[in-house]
C-alpha cells in the first residue's frame, strides 16, 4: 500500500536502534554527565580547600619596618600634636608622606628630617638647630602645620597645601575657591591619616 515500508526497511531500522541504545548504554566514555565516583571527588577536594582556609603570609620587610618606625615616633607625635591641637594621626600622616618615617632625609632642596622642614623655615619658627633629631623635628613640624591651618582658618586642604609648599600658590587658590595644585599631596596625606585611625600604626 502507499505510505506503508516495506518489512525489511522497517526489520533494518528497529537493528540500528538496538545498536544505538546498547552503546548509549554501554559505553561510559560517551556520556558527557560525570560518574557518581567523579562528583564525590570533586566536592571532596573543594571541602579540602575550604578547610585549609586562605594561605598566610608574613608582612613584607618594608611593612614591618614602617609600623615599627611608627610606634616609636608615636609618643612624640601625641606629644606635640596635643600641645598645637593636633590630631595625632593627621601627623602621622604628614610624616609618612613627607618622609616615610626616616628622620635622615633630606631633600634635593634641603627640607630635612621626619616632617621635611626647610632649615630658613626653622630658624623663622625658632626651632632647634638638629632638624635630623626626631623630636626637634616633630616640633617644629607640628609648629609649622598649626600655623598654616590657623592661616586658612582650619581649612585641611588650604593648610596641608601651604605646608608642602608654602603659601604663595595656595593663596591664590584659596581667593579663587579652587583645589591647590598640589591637591594630590594633599589627598595621600588625608588617605594616610585615614588609615591610621582606622589601623593604628601599619
Amino acid at each position: 500500500m502507499r505510505g506503508e515500508c516495506p518489512p525489511r526497511i522497517l526489520g533494518s531500522m528497529r537493528r540500528w536502534w538496538v545498536v544505538i541504545l546498547a552503546l548509549a548504554l554501554c559505553c561510559p566514555a560517551c556520556s558527557s554527565a560525570p560518574t557518581t565516583e567523579a562528583k564525590r571527588q570533586s566536592v571532596g577536594k573543594a571541602h579540602k580547600k575550604r578547610s585549609e582556609g586562605p594561605r598566610k603570609t608574613n608582612p613584607p620587610q618594608v611593612y614591618k619596618k614602617r609600623q615599627s618606625a611608627c610606634m616609636e615616633l608615636r609618643p612624640l607625635v601625641e606629644k606635640y600634636a596635643k600641645e598645637h591641637k593636633l590630631e595625632v594621626e593627621l601627623v602621622l600622616g604628614v610624616i609618612k608622606v613627607e618622609s616615610g618615617f626616616n628622620p635622615k632625609i633630606r631633600s634635593r632642596v634641603g627640607a630635612t628630617g621626619l616632617m621635611q622642614i626647610m632649615p630658613r623655615t626653622g630658624q623663622h619658627m625658632k626651632c632647634g638647630s638638629d632638624l635630623t633629631d626626631p623630636e626637634t623635628n616633630i616640633q617644629c613640624g607640628c609648629r609649622v602645620l598649626r600655623r598654616y591651618l590657623d592661616i586658612y582658618d582650619g581649612n585641611l586642604v588650604y593648610g596641608l597645601s601651604a605646608y608642602n609648599t608654602g603659601p604663595g600658590n595656595t593663596n591664590k587658590s584659596a581667593r579663587q575657591d579652587q583645589l591647590p595644585f598640589n591637591f594630590q599631596y594633599v589627598e595621600k596625606v588625608l588617605r594616610w591619616r585615614n588609615l591610621f585611625v582606622r589601623y593604628g600604626c601599619m
